[in-house]
């Protein structure tokens, strides 16, 4: 297969971070860069797992060595127990942030080809469960840096092919071919596919991941909102409702399992008749059901305020907007402040009077009132769901 740089998408202009581990994937992806002239480094990681770990690290650097490519070294000497192929790829990703981070790439390249799509792909459907993107991703961002596989449509029989017409240095991983992990159990059964069965199962997976991404694109625009109305939610069928908790909380970098234990859950919520619910989530994150809506906000979102107004201005709360010109019940100065515990003595209807209103549990911590400075309460604003007329007190509840 010949080599075109518009082939990989790359950007001559940049510099990339080459992913090797010496063997013979890698070593074609850093042969095929070195080929199309690209502006490339070199990032290695020694475990020092095998007796060849050294030896391997040796060869590769006399390879950058010959072509004059900077190659960065991570040497590993401490292993955790437990699932090291977890923790490895952790400490890979970590020390790809890193180079980046120090301005030595701009992306990293990653030698996935068309037979680790395939295994992922079977990987994911054998487990089960919800699938985001079915396969590998072209390009994609892990751990913070941006990823790309530019060898992703070639075979196995491509790369090898390469490497014996190049007669580049590599070494296999006898890892590789126990049959203790999943992942090399099936890899042999795709290696028995034909051509055309892996083909087949390619395009399956192009189809599912252009309807994911149409999907995607109908569910962006209420992904900027911290809320989403009850009825909008139930209309979605379930995989779309899926498909919109990964992405509203992926969009606050809430790392939360979207299961079926948390959908059913929600479910729950949609036909249950208490008006107000919660579930904590992580990080300060916290889930609210509201009425005819669910909220997802954190605690600083909550927090009390006082705000002191000394002339008309508009000013943004994530529950509300004020426009002070509106505003025709006292003078300036006023204050804009939240909801404290003295209200509720102050006002002995006030709690009465959220309930009537329908006022989310969330919001009534941090209720906005205005008050005259070293008076008494002035006025509760009332609450409503947003309309388009003016208000006569200028706030609006969003």
């Amino acid at each position: 297969m010949s080599f075109y740089r518009d082939l990989f998408k790359l950007d001559s202009t940049k510099t990339y971070v080459v992913a090797v581990s010496f063997g013979v994937d890698s070593m074609v992806l850093l042969d095929l860069c070195r080929q199309a002239k690209l502006s490339i480094v070199i990032a290695h990681v020694n475990y020092h797992r095998r007796d060849v770990s050294n030896l391997e690290q040796s060869q590769l650097e006399q390879y950058a060595l010959h072509h004059d490519i900077p190659i960065y070294v991570l040497d590993v000497q401490d292993q955790p127990e437990g699932n090291f192929q977890a923790w490895a790829r952790q400490v890979r990703y970590s020390f790809f942030a890193q180079l980046i981070q120090e301005g030595l790439g701009d992306a990293v390249l990653i030698a996935h080809h068309q037979n680790d799509h395939l295994e992922t792909g079977l990987f994911q459907e054998r487990r089960g469960g919800f699938i985001r993107h079915w396969g590998l991703e072209e390009n994609t961002t892990l751990e913070g840096v941006h990823v790309m596989r530019p060898l992703l449509t070639w075979s196995k029989q491509d790369i090898r092919h390469y490497q014996a017409t190049h007669s580049l240095p590599y070494s296999e991983d006898a890892s590789n071919a126990l049959m203790d992990y999943t992942r090399n159990r099936l890899r042999k059964e795709i290696q028995t596919w034909t051509v055309f069965q892996q083909n087949k199962y390619v395009q399956k997976m192009e189809t599912y991941n252009q309807r994911q991404h149409v999907l995607k694109r109908n569910l962006e625009p209420y992904l900027g909102s911290y809320k989403l109305s009850i009825t909008t939610y139930t209309h979605r069928n379930i995989h779309e409702q899926t498909f919109f908790w990964v992405l509203w909380l992926e969009s606050r970098h809430i790392h939360y399992p979207v299961t079926a234990s948390f959908l059913s859950r929600i479910q729950g919520w949609m036909q249950s008749k208490k008006p107000n619910l919660s579930l904590p989530l992580v990080e300060g994150w916290t889930l609210y059901k509201a009425y005819d809506h669910v909220a997802l906000l954190h605690e600083d979102d909550l927090q009390p305020y006082v705000y002191q107004l000394r002339q008309p201005k508009v000013m943004d709360h994530p529950f509300f907007t004020w426009k002070g010109e509106d505003y025709r019940l006292s003078p300036y100065p006023i204050l804009l402040r939240s909801v404290e515990k003295e209200d509720y003595q102050r006002i002995k209807k006030l709690n009465r009077m959220f309930i009537e209103w329908k006022v989310p549990m969330y919001l009534r911590r941090c209720y906005p009132i205005f008050v005259r400075p070293g008076t008494p309460l002035l006025h509760v604003p009332l609450y409503e769901k947003t309309r388009k007329e003016p208000r006569k007190d200028g706030l609006y509840f969003t």
